[in-house]
């Protein structure tokens, strides 16, 4: 759980996950209308973010209001990051 800024729990969470190949998968999830403050945002490459940009604000040490983030830790490929399912669906259907 993390904190509010008037001390009491905040709706917001940060999750790790350790995967069979050893590394670890992180995710955080505010659903508060609130900022949290996130001063330990975990080591990893960034895997989905939404709203857009929210890493940047999570680099500053804050999980917006109503932000989700994920981390992988370990070696994950720019083709697995920027893969896209709807997009490979439909090039095989026109193929």
């Amino acid at each position: 759980m993390l904190t509010a800024a008037n001390g009491d729990d905040a709706d917001a969470l940060i999750a790790r996950w350790k995967l069979g190949d050893g590394e670890t998968l992180s995710i955080a999830l505010n659903l508060s209308k609130e900022d949290v403050a996130f001063p330990d945002p975990p080591a990893g490459k960034v895997i989905f973010e939404t709203p857009p940009r929210v890493r940047e604000q999570v680099d500053a040490k804050v999980l917006p209001s109503y932000a989700f983030v994920a981390w992988v830790s370990g070696d994950v490929s720019d083709y697995a990051i920027g893969h896209d399912a709807r997009i490979a669906s439909q090039q095989e259907r026109h193929a």
